[in-house]
């Protein structure tokens, strides 16, 4: 079933704007060298905090995900700034 939140088109669009801002060369993991990196099917969304407190609601920035096939290094992009359209 496709994700409605983080459809094909839309990972498609990621990985355009990740191949044109992220250069080949550059795309090796500083944990182990690896070269080799998996998209997340979804989108993911960290929670911010307020003073020590995990605060549910408000503001939300939601991020793709990509993982070192090798290692499990993971890194976050914001959505809104690669311009993901994110409909709730």
């Amino acid at each position: 079933m496709d994700n409605k939140y983080f459809s094909v088109e839309k990972q498609q669009k990621a990985l355009k704007w990740l191949e044109d801002k992220w250069p080949q060369e550059k795309r090796v993991c500083e944990i182990c060298a690896n070269t080799s990196w998996h998209l997340a099917d979804d989108l993911v969304m960290p929670l911010p905090f307020s003073g020590a407190n995990l605060r549910l609601g408000g503001k939300s920035y939601p991020h793709i995900l990509i993982t070192c096939k090798n290692c499990g290094n993971a890194k976050c992009f914001n959505a809104v700034i690669m311009k993901i359209e994110v409909a709730i």
